[in-house]
């Protein structure tokens, strides 16, 4: 009975630790922006005095940028944020990581990231990817 009892409580204590599935909606990213913190663990530098980022108007268009800048209508689905199709300026970029991270937001935009939102951090998640974002100013 005690096995059981233990079995029970431990598969308590496992399922209090899953992240909430509640769905995100538009209006709680919206008007925001939020800097970058780390892209897989890496923490970023800035770019000519210009921290990286991504900001959200209220009707979820997205803009931001890495060494680049990025752009285009988000779309929502439950934690799935998805830019179908999103434009970037094409400089050349003396910062190799800054470059690489280019085409990670891109891609991970682009193929849809599994979005998190808790306490002022942004985290987008996939493409094997990572992106941690924390509130900025407007």
């Amino acid at each position: 009975m005690s096995k059981i009892l233990s079995l029970a409580l431990l598969a308590v204590m496992i399922g209090g630790c899953q992240p909430s599935s509640t769905p995100l909606n538009a209006q709680q990213l919206a008007n925001q922006r939020f800097v970058l913190q780390s892209v897989d663990g890496v923490a970023p530098h800035s770019h000519q005095g210009q921290p990286a980022e991504i900001a959200f108007s209220g009707d979820l268009r997205i803009s931001g940028k890495m060494c680049n800048r990025f752009f285009g209508q988000g779309e929502l689905q439950g934690n799935v944020l998805t830019v179908k199709q999103m434009g970037t300026t094409r400089m050349i970029c003396s910062d190799a990581l800054l470059s690489q991270w280019d085409h990670v937001v891109a891609d991970t935009l682009s193929n849809g990231a599994q979005v998190t939102l808790e306490q002022g951090n942004l985290t987008l998640t996939g493409g094997g990817h990572i992106l941690q974002y924390q509130t900025g100013a407007p």
